[in-house]
């Protein structure tokens, strides 16, 4: 989940944030107002239903959900490889560069977006998707 922009935490009370425990899987994907809740038996999906932050209790029973990418950029060996690569190249890097230790460690940044070609050998422009853009 972590590679996809969610981070991992206690309890999940934010957008991005999924939560493990035992047979029980939180997440609070973007696309939806409240958080899933998706209950194991075994490997198998027994329940998911869609829970409210404060009180942890049921708000909806639905049987399927989609979940989307937190972020457009995923941290992986390939990519934090290709961030520190570009990044030593087009910046002055001194010694105590926070952003660049952090992400290179794996911690996602706030407006870590704004390093997004860094972290990829090929993006596609808008208008190489969208004719006559």
């Amino acid at each position: 989940m972590e590679n996809i922009g969610y981070e991992k935490v206690d309890n999940v009370i934010e957008y991005g944030t999924y939560a493990n425990r035992g047979g029980i899987i939180d997440l609070f994907s973007p696309n939806y107002l409240y958080p899933i809740r998706l209950d194991f038996f075994g490997n198998k999906i027994d329940s998911i239903r869609f829970f409210d932050i404060q009180n942890q209790l049921t708000i909806k029973n639905v049987n399927e959900c989609k979940f989307y990418p937190f972020s457009e950029i995923f941290l992986n060996s390939q990519t934090l490889k290709n961030f520190q690569k570009n990044y030593i190249y087009h910046f002055k890097r001194n010694d105590k560069d926070k952003n660049y230790e952090d992400i290179t460690t794996g911690i996602r940044i706030n407006g870590i977006e704004q390093y997004l070609p860094l972290f990829y050998d090929d993006l596609t422009s808008l208008t190489n998707i969208i004719p006559n853009l």
